[in-house]
């Protein structure tokens, strides 16, 4: 009888402790709703970068109840209740980073929180054990998206480089190559980005499925990396070839969608064809002695803090009326017009000026923006504040309170310089990332204001200098104004 009870334990027949690592994930969709809630709306864009995140978590899913009993281990208390502490620190954090709508931290936060909570509940090294299969929910993740500007300057560098290789009479300006039949453009869409988390995410899925170490891991992720970049550069590189040759008329040139992925495919099913089988490894048993039943309670209440914190606390912010932010006294105000369109997104309230800096016109813009309900955004989500279909970007450098840049019209014919900043009430950056994370501290003193200061001027002369000095004069008085 004894025996019998052993080889019961040994095993974890019991029906809760069996599925518990299965339970787990459906108390997490249930505790963190509205997180999956959103990202589910991100998976079903077919046409977005996540449109793979349901087959990311269909596969974890699988490989999860594959692996199943998970046998739990004995380890001392201190280090389960280390570990009960950090899973309600990263719950009040999933908290704080929904009540500010910083999503990417809000989602990412999950990950570590989940792999903590099966250390609190099975040890430490059951979850070390599954460690690989745990992070693969990091592939349906938009933290991607933060590669995309990267990736599409490389893809800018790689493609015109090929470009000029085979000398082709064409103009190559950053992301735009002029050909004499018309101008291709290398936009966002262009960088590749699907490609490369979709190979990285393949890679780790055949790393997973061979039972690979970390090393072999390594190498299987940095050849997917490099199939999903160098299947979007062929992909580019043959796009102008025909646009070339077909003086811009193939139908290739508007409609590529299926025929980027039938070259992606073309040179992937090589590579999973040829990817090396390790035979599975033998699970290695536990002694009784190691064993221990699952700690499931105290973690569950832990996790359950975020949750709570959510539901009885509401940070509903307080929309004031809009205040007007220029200064009559230093600018002529109402003028309707930039040098360079300002592609912030639409802002609750925008104001115009024209300074006259010894006889150089600064214009100014200002998009103020304000949280209405409690799930809209402070910063708003910003791509690109211009438009880089037709202006690229010839330098910039850090001129307190922001940044100034200089820009050329791709037409060659117009040159702009640009003074920009962001605003949180009485903070001043040049950085979008600083500004997003300051939003946190701004919630907690209850401010709830943000704006886009940009001044510009257009150079009479190429040198741009005159310009650049009257907007770092004009950013002094308007400052200064403010303060007064």
């Amino acid at each position: 009888m004894e025996v019998n009870d052993s080889a019961q334990h040994n095993n974890i027949a019991q029906p809760l402790s069996r599925y518990l690592p299965l339970l787990v994930v459906a108390v997490f969709v249930v505790f963190f709703f509205r997180t999956f809630e959103s990202l589910f709306t991100r998976w079903i864009k077919w046409d977005e970068g996540l449109s793979h995140g349901l087959l990311v978590i269909g596969a974890f899913l699988l490989f999860l109840y594959q692996s199943l009993p998970w046998q739990s281990h004995k380890q001392h208390r201190l280090l389960t209740l280390f570990f009960v502490v950090a899973i309600g620190i990263g719950s009040l954090c999933w908290f704080l980073f929904r009540t500010v709508n910083i999503s990417i931290l809000e989602q990412l936060v999950l990950l570590p929180l989940l792999a903590t909570f099966y250390a609190a509940c099975f040890g430490i090294k059951a979850a070390w054990h599954h460690r690989v299969l745990l992070m693969l929910p990091i592939f349906a993740i938009p933290l991607w998206d933060q590669l995309n500007d990267l990736l599409l300057s490389l893809s800018s560098l790689v493609v015109g480089e090929m470009v000029r290789m085979i000398e082709m009479p064409a103009l190559i300006q950053g992301n735009s190559i002029f050909i004499p039949y018309g101008h291709i453009l290398i936009a966002d869409g262009c960088s590749g980005l699907r490609y490369f988390v979709i190979a990285l995410a393949m890679g780790y899925i055949i790393a997973y499925f061979n039972h690979y170490g970390e090393r072999r891991l390594a190498i299987t992720l940095i050849i997917a990396a490099l199939i999903g970049l160098v299947a979007n550069w062929i992909r580019i590189f043959i796009l102008i070839l025909v646009g070339y040759q077909t003086q811009m008329q193939s139908g290739l040139m508007k409609d590529h969608e299926y025929f980027g992925w039938i070259l992606f495919a073309l040179l992937c099913i090589p590579a999973i064809y040829f990817a090396p089988v390790v035979h599975k490894q033998r699970v290695q048993e536990l002694r009784p002695e190691e064993l221990a039943k699952p700690r499931w309670l105290s973690p569950l209440i832990a996790l359950a803090l975020g949750p709570l914190a959510a539901l009885s606390l509401n940070f509903t912010p307080e929309a004031s009326p809009w205040k007007d932010r220029l200064n009559t006294r230093i600018m002529a105000v109402n003028v309707n017009r930039m040098p360079m369109t300002v592609t912030a997104p639409k802002p609750g309230y925008r104001e115009n000026g024209l300074i006259d800096i010894e006889n150089v016109q600064v214009f100014v813009q200002v998009d103020q923006y304000q949280r209405q309900h409690s799930t809209d955004k402070l910063v708003p989500y910003i791509s690109n504040l211009y438009n880089t279909e037709n202006w690229s970007q010839i330098s910039s450098e850090i001129q307190e309170p922001g940044k100034l840049t200089l820009l050329n019209h791709k037409s060659g014919l117009r040159r702009i310089a640009q003074l920009q900043w962001f605003e949180l009430d009485q903070y001043k950056t040049h950085s979008l990332a600083k500004a997003k994370l300051m939003q946190i501290p701004a919630m907690m003193r209850d401010q709830n204001r943000f704006a886009i200061v940009t001044l510009q001027s257009e150079c009479l002369v190429l040198h741009c200098d005159n310009a650049m000095a009257a907007l770092k004069q004009a950013a002094q008085l308007i400052n200064t104004g403010e303060q007064q």
